[in-house]
């Protein structure tokens, strides 16, 4: 799933909601891939899954970049599995150039049995104001 412009979201919310991202390839974000100034949020319970996707050169499973990308998941039992993705760097997720990833309020990523074939197995973040927020887990 590609998403491109600013103001573009992508919301996956309430308890029993389930999205499947599997299989998948692309050079990057096998799975997802946000651009600048889109916003992906996982809340109130919901799960997705983004397994076995494969990119050949970064974000197996997701591959964020820009000021004003994120990524939340926020909520009790929400909950974000990366698993069994490939890439060369960040074989479950990589984030790039300020993209903004964050967890809280008893939500759960998840990245297990990922590959990255050069850096970043699981998670990979690099550039300048890159974030990775965890509270009140």
């Amino acid at each position: 799933m590609y998403l491109q412009g600013a103001g573009s979201t992508f919301t996956i919310t309430g308890n029993s909601t389930r999205l499947l991202l599997e299989g998948n390839s692309a050079s990057k974000g096998g799975g997802l891939f946000p651009t600048t100034g889109t916003a992906v949020s996982v809340l109130s319970g919901a799960l997705v899954e983004v397994k076995d996707n494969t990119a050949t050169s970064h974000g197996g499973g997701m591959y964020l970049i820009g000021a004003g990308t994120t990524l939340t998941v926020t909520g009790n039992s929400t909950h974000l599995l990366l698993v069994g993705n490939s890439a060369s760097f960040g074989g479950g997720l990589f984030s790039i150039s300020g993209a903004a990833v964050s967890v809280s309020s008893g939500a759960v990523i998840e990245a297990k049995d990922n590959t990255a074939f050069d850096q970043g197995g699981g998670m990979y973040l690099i550039g300048a104001g890159t974030t990775l927020t965890v509270t009140g887990n």
